[in-house]
């Protein structure tokens, strides 16, 4: 599975044909243009043959060109008065795909004006550069990286808040998007920063490489395990190790070998989707030569009435987030974009509830970064399935290990929601707790909706995926057939094996 997860530097090149040059030779090995993420430039837009800008504008033309979905990481490291900076950046034609490096040092003004002129453009901070010591930074700040990297931020955010509070619809929560640290400050970092912050690390060095200048290293898969969303590598990628033997293609194989058996090796960052069916967690319906869904159908947890009593909805697809779930990163990853969607649009949560039961591991990672109280709920089963005529097992919710106090503003977590009969079921427990449901958040919200009952949905995966009444003619034939699964989590590897076929 292809992960962009590296920053490949183009530094050291002393003109621009040079540049241009060898990122066309690199761009064409399959291996190496398939694991970069961005293009990172630093000394390079300040050759004097070509500015920045034009640097920039050719480097994207190319990998359009190209069609990689590779973005510009623009290194500047800014640290300046806003005016200044915002007249050098407004030079540069950048995008959503796209980088920039901060300097801590700046004011919350000049971040304010930088989210105006380049609202999709991503802003990562860097506090401390990684050629700086631990005991150097201890000497000259009082503090060690970790710690300085976590003030520098924190501080900075009161001013950003309070002069963003001024702007209506603001989109932009956070002072900066990412935060650029090695690998020995990670787990502090991600320990104690809010949710919404990915992580840059340089520094990276694998054993079959020789040092450099850098002081805090560790290898690609070292810091991808630590929680790394990207890794900046050149060297190793571009030269390898001459002196012991190891080609720029062995390093290249090395590196792609270290990347694929990180512990995060499900997780495709920019595709939630892609996550899920990487960890076996998605099904659809395979179709025969013609084109035509062959089934088995699978039957949701949704209900409609009939004459002969409550029938389950039906469909050819199937998000089994179970499956996901059983993998710490994954479902880390998932609660961490659900995380930053509440935070986002929900500012009073007291206490976050995991409905039974595929919300109940989910909640709590999800509380654990909102750092509130967490609980959940326990299903009553109040009528067994019955499998014969298209009904589904009747259960209803209890709060019995734990507690929801009067006036809690309550937050439900779910897996997957779709006709929210769960949701309605939790509102009414909550309720009679003497809580009130603020909101619903889940990791697949295959409704298409937004909102339910003036009741904000916050997601990881937004979509809209068809439903069918037992007797629409679109399933009748399959119906008819009885080729469906009525507990598709029980027969998962019948589903995954039809998908094969």
């Amino acid at each position: 599975m292809e992960k962009r997860v590296v920053i490949l530097p183009f530094d050291g090149y002393p003109n621009s044909d040079l540049l241009t040059g060898a990122f066309n030779k690199l761009m064409d090995s399959p291996v190496l243009s398939n694991l970069i993420a961005y293009i990172k430039l630093n000394d390079g837009v300040h050759n004097s043959d070509a500015g920045g800008p034009a640097i920039v504008n050719s480097l994207k033309a190319k990998l359009l060109a190209r069609d990689l979905p590779v973005g510009i990481f623009l290194d500047l490291k800014i640290a300046d008065v806003s005016a200044t900076v915002v007249n050098t950046l407004k030079k540069y034609s950048l995008g959503k795909n796209d980088i920039v490096t901060v300097t801590a040092s700046v004011g919350a003004d000049t971040l304010l004006k930088l989210r105006l002129l380049m609202p999709e453009v991503k802003l990562a901070m860097v506090s401390v550069l990684t050629d700086m010591s631990r005991d150097e930074c201890r000497a000259r700040f009082g503090q060690t990286p970790a710690v300085k990297i976590y003030n520098d931020l924190m501080n900075l955010r009161e001013f950003y808040f309070e002069k963003s509070g001024r702007y209506e619809n603001w989109k932009h929560p956070e002072p900066f998007d990412l935060v650029v640290c090695s690998s020995l400050e990670l787990l502090f970092l991600k320990d104690n920063l809010p949710v919404a912050y990915e992580f840059i690390v340089p520094g990276i060095r694998d054993v079959w490489m020789s040092s450099d200048h850098q002081q805090r290293i560790t290898g690609v898969r070292a810091a991808l395990d630590l929680g790394a969303t990207y890794v900046v590598m050149g060297a190793q990628l571009t030269k390898g190790n001459p002196d012991a033997g190891i080609t720029p293609e062995q390093s290249c194989n090395f590196t792609q070998l270290e990347i694929s058996q990180a512990k995060d090796n499900f997780i495709v960052r920019d595709d939630l989707l892609a996550t899920l069916k990487a960890c076996g967690g998605y099904y659809c319906s395979p179709r025969d030569q013609s084109g035509k869904l062959i089934g088995p159908l699978v039957a949701y947890a949704g209900t409609y009435k009939t004459e002969e009593g409550l029938k389950n909805y039906v469909g050819y697809e199937y998000f089994n987030f179970a499956r996901a779930e059983m993998e710490p990163t994954v479902r880390s990853f998932f609660a961490q974009r659900i995380a930053k969607e509440i935070q986002t649009n929900c500012k009073n949560c007291d206490v976050v509830v995991g409905a039974p039961m595929g919300g109940i591991l989910l909640s709590g990672e999800v509380g654990r970064y909102l750092g509130c109280r967490t609980i959940f709920a326990e299903k009553k089963v109040t009528k067994l399935a019955d499998p014969e005529n298209g009904i589904k097992e009747e259960s209803v919710q209890v709060i019995d290990r734990h507690e929801i106090n009067p006036g809690d503003k309550v937050m439900v977590i779910e897996d997957v929601c779709n006709n929210f009969s769960t949701a309605k079921k939790m509102q009414e427990l909550i309720e009679s707790h003497g809580g009130e449901l603020i909101g619903i958040a889940c990791a697949i919200n295959r409704s298409g909706e937004s909102v339910w009952n003036n009741i904000l949905i916050h997601a990881a995966i937004t979509l809209d995926a068809k439903q069918y009444l037992q007797t629409d003619p679109i399933v009748a034939e399959l119906m008819t057939a009885k080729k469906i699964i009525w507990k598709p989590k029980f027969q998962w590897p019948f589903l995954k094996e039809a998908m094969k076929k």
